[in-house]
């Protein structure tokens, strides 16, 4: 896969194996650096090599790939909720940012009432019996936070894969959540997908190898113990690839950037922000210290095909 013009040394193109973005991809860049486009021509490409899904925060990527599918989730083509206990509690818990009490009583309700919708989860919530003052509590806390998610009941649906039917070759799939304004249903969004390919991809549902593409991933890691940095770990062995979007590489922190093997620094201007990211690449002074000065479009390029970072114009090479 052609990432762009070397434009430093001798003039060349910056080739990358597309098998590198299945041990994860980070683009990181401040806004207007160019680190959206650059993952569009990323994921261009890779879906000459596998299935493509977009997590797309702000609408913006079905105006840079014409060949792509843009997805509003909605009644019919939901985003899936996977229904095992531990799956739903544990998204749960990261979304909403659940006590043991709540996540306690969470996952009995689960695994009394195998519930298949939000409404019906809530409801079984109601029932549940309260002997003691710290159920009650617990109960009507939890019932106020996924209330939330049932506002939006027909965009998610609990063990309905129905989305991943759309997936084709050499047509990424974009999922525009541009249009819910909760960041908290966003990040419940981001993280039921990024699950759910985990799920389908180990039951042998999906054949084909399978890149995410998660866009302010920064929006979607930042609270609590996070899904992400474990999935980065144990999702490669299942063929899917991780590329996380951000302009803040300080909330993703060292362990997540470490686990994502292609890194791209677009423009950063944050002297926290540079310093990771130069720790965590390995970047000499000389690249470090023009990083903030980098033009649109041009990035400092790492991958463990490389020999070393390279300084790279980014742009689609025919």
């Amino acid at each position: 896969m052609a990432i762009g013009e070397n434009i430093s040394g001798i003039p060349k193109y910056v080739y990358i194996p597309a098998s590198d973005f299945l041990r994860h991809c980070i683009v990181v860049g401040t806004t207007g650096s160019g680190k959206t486009t650059t993952a569009s021509i990323i994921a261009s490409q890779l879906s000459d090599y596998g299935a493509v899904i977009i997590v797309d925060w702000y609408g913006e990527y079905g105006k840079l790939l014409s060949n792509a599918e843009v997805v509003v989730p909605n009644g019919y083509i939901p985003i899936p909720v996977p229904g095992g206990v531990d799956d739903i509690v544990s998204i749960f818990e990261e979304v909403l940012e659940l006590s043991p009490a709540q996540s306690y009583i969470l996952q009995r309700v689960i695994e009394a009432y195998k519930p298949r919708t939000l409404a019906e989860l809530v409801d079984y919530i109601e029932t549940y019996p309260t002997e003691a003052k710290w159920v009650i509590e617990a109960k009507h806390a939890l019932l106020r936070r996924i209330s939330v998610l049932v506002s939006k009941e027909k965009i998610f649906s609990i063990d309905n894969y129905r989305l991943f039917q759309l997936l084709r070759p050499k047509r990424p799939l974009i999922i525009d959540i541009s249009y819910i304004r909760n960041i908290v249903l966003k990040r419940l969004a981001a993280l039921a997908l990024l699950k759910a390919i985990e799920v389908v991809k180990s039951h042998d549902k999906i054949e084909d190898r399978v890149f995410i593409v998660i866009e302010e991933s920064h929006n979607v890691i930042s609270l609590g113990k996070s899904l992400i940095p474990r999935m980065l770990s144990e999702v490669r062995k299942l063929g899917v690839g991780i590329m996380l979007v951000t302009q803040s590489p300080t909330v993703l922190g060292h362990a997540v950037i470490m686990n994502c093997n292609v890194r791209v620094v677009h423009s950063l201007k944050s002297r926290d922000d540079i310093e990771l990211i130069s720790r965590s690449v390995g970047l000499p002074r000389e690249l470090t210290e023009v990083v903030p000065r980098l033009g649109v479009g041009v990035a400092v390029v790492d991958s463990p095909s490389l020999m070393s970072p390279e300084l790279v114009r980014v742009r689609y090479i025919k």
